[in-house]
């Protein structure tokens, strides 16, 4: 008799011993939970706990602990420096390949971590039945000069078998105009995922500051962030309350500065690095994104888990349709203010209508759908 309940059970049975024999490697600059690199944690941490023997690689920085709760085999070069890192690199590919080492898949999300495993593919340092090569940022909008001649002798590098992911239709659209050869490729528009409960967790752990009265910015104080636009707009905001800058970079004392000659010093707080923001947005009155030009914030999505409020610039595609947050263009004081100052005015109704909002979308950006849909195309 044909038992076909037995057959599917067999099926999802030898389904699973084969994704659970699957060996991926992830290559990254460094072990910080930030950007790109906190996306490959949450997509190793996710593969990991399905069974799949996980490599990493940290090209630098050391070992910071960041990576503890994944379940993997990791590997830190002895560079200080990213140039040393990607020297080092090809020798523990090397390594790898004389080890017998075949992966299933691999994932990176820098231009040059992509191109230098194109690079050792294409030299068979490195045997890799499926390359993800996921794009961090629209890089031809925001680089110019020397920085940009250099990625552009990355995507030279690229190979044509591998799985591009843009975070955006207008990131894959830039891409593709600067590097007509990759249209060849497999692609996938996926937008980032979010931890849901993983951040609720980590909102958890204590602070001792008191930020009822506090405007909050998370993020690396860099050009591209529009920190001194926030720092303006927060000046013409005029009100009794408090900015809180997170974050560590190299504007760090020109944006000092700025407050300074700008009279609001004493309401302008830099806190520095912090390894979990997470508390300080759940706690603020409102938490800002001032960014002038994103691939697309991360940081956003975190905020729309924990915060009561949120302003975000359009600083990428699809931001003005998020539910529950306010948004205002970028690289416009004027602009920030406006939003800003709207948003603290916003009546308990619709504020307790647009968290409700913020929470159930964010819910839907699971991990797991993220790499379900990753798989399946890889499949």
């Amino acid at each position: 008799m044909f038992c076909f309940n037995g057959l599917c059970g067999f099926s999802c049975l030898v389904d699973e011993n084969r994704l659970m024999s699957r060996k991926v490697l992830f290559v990254l600059p460094t072990d910080t939970l930030a950007g790109s690199e906190l996306n490959l944690y949450r997509i190793a941490k996710e593969l990991s706990e399905r069974g799949m023997h996980v490599v990493v690689i940290f090209m630098c920085g050391g070992d910071n602990q960041t990576w503890l709760d994944v379940k993997a085999e990791k590997i830190y070069l002895a560079a200080t420096k990213e140039r040393l890192g990607m020297m080092l690199l090809f020798f523990e590919f090397l390594k790898l390949c004389l080890s017998g080492y075949k992966f299933d898949y691999s994932f990176s999300s820098h231009v040059h971590c992509n191109a230098l495993i194109s690079l050792a593919r294409t030299l068979q340092l490195l045997k890799i039945k499926k390359q993800v090569s996921r794009e961090s940022t629209n890089i031809f909008s925001w680089f110019d000069g020397v920085r940009l001649f250099t990625f552009k002798m990355f995507y030279r590098m690229y190979r044509s078998d591998s799985l591009l992911i843009c975070q955006t239709q207008s990131m894959y659209n830039e891409l593709i105009h600067n590097v007509p050869r990759l249209e060849k490729n497999q692609s996938l528009v996926l937008g980032n995922p979010i931890d849901y409960e993983g951040v609720e967790m980590r909102s958890l752990d204590p602070i001792e500051e008191d930020l009822d009265q506090s405007i909050v910015f998370v993020g690396r104080l860099v050009g591209e962030k529009g920190v001194n636009i926030l720092i303006e707009a927060f000046k013409l905001l005029d009100a009794d309350l408090k900015l809180v800058i997170l974050g560590d970079g190299p504007l760090l004392n020109d944006l000092k500065l700025m407050s300074l000659s700008l009279g609001i010093s004493h309401k302008v707080h830099f806190f520095g690095h912090c390894s979990n923001p997470i508390p300080y947005m759940k706690h603020a009155k409102l938490t800002v994104i001032s960014s002038i030009h994103e691939g697309f914030p991360n940081v956003l999505l975190e905020q729309m888990v924990v915060s009561s409020k949120v302003v975000c610039t359009e600083c990428a595609e699809g931001i003005e349709n998020l539910p529950g947050i306010t948004v205002c263009e970028p690289n416009s004081a004027a602009s920030l203010m406006a939003a800003m100052q709207q948003a603290l005015e916003e009546i308990t109704e619709n504020q307790t209508g647009n968290i409700a909002l913020m929470r159930a979308h964010v819910k839907k950006r699971s991990v797991k759908g993220y790499v379900d849909k990753i798989i399946d195309v890889l499949s």
